[in-house]
């Protein structure tokens, strides 16, 4: 601008500065914003398959990629379905669970947030109580109100809370660990479902 000031003050003719304006808004707005745009369209164009990196993306966002296991689940959870749980939180991962202890507080199965995707992600919803042959049962959709139990696939140990031990990363919340075995009536394995609006178009 202070350049095309210049010329101006040195009696330039208002169609020559208009030009020079032209050019410059074209060369140093335009461009760069079309070449912007452009680097976005081939990455989109190029990057539209499913891939290992999908985890740390939204769930809406994974349902749009060829491929994905997203595009063609059923929206209604059943009992007995193999769920990988997400945080509403951006950046905290999905429920993780693997067979280590916590070196304190219970010294039970540690439950961490873990953003790849990973057979320890995966959890089987169930009902409270003894049911557990979900084979011959027919299906029943999860509700809204209903307490559920969780349990990690890989171990067979229940999604499990506490009141006595302290979180080990946010000190202000409680321990979560995967303790137990699926016939086992405790209720500190019980947690209540809320559904909420979904705000996505997928």
């Amino acid at each position: 601008m202070e350049e095309l000031l210049n010329m101006y003050a040195d009696f330039m003719p208002a169609s020559t500065a208009i030009k020079h304006f032209g050019a410059r808004v074209a060369a140093l707005i335009i461009l760069p914003i079309a070449i912007y745009m452009a680097s976005f369209a081939v990455h989109f164009a190029v990057l539209s398959h499913s891939g290992p990196g999908d985890a740390t993306m939204p769930p809406a966002f994974q349902a749009r990629l060829y491929g994905s296991k997203l595009s063609y689940q059923p929206f209604t959870v059943m009992y007995g379905s193999l769920l990988d749980l997400r945080s509403m939180h951006p950046g905290s991962g999905l429920l993780h669970s693997h067979p280590h202890k916590y070196p304190d507080g219970s010294q039970q199965q540690q439950v961490t947030g873990y953003s790849h995707s990973d057979s320890n992600n995966n959890w089987v919803i169930m009902r409270t109580g003894n049911e557990l042959n979900y084979t011959s049962d027919p299906l029943l959709p999860v509700k809204d109100g209903d307490t559920v139990r969780l349990m990690h696939k890989r171990t067979s140990a229940m999604l499990h809370s506490h009141r006595n031990y302290k979180a080990h990363v946010s000190t202000h919340d409680y321990e979560v660990t995967a303790y137990g075995k699926p016939e086992w009536n405790d209720t500190n394995n019980e947690w209540r479902i809320e559904i909420h609006k979904e705000e996505s178009s997928v």
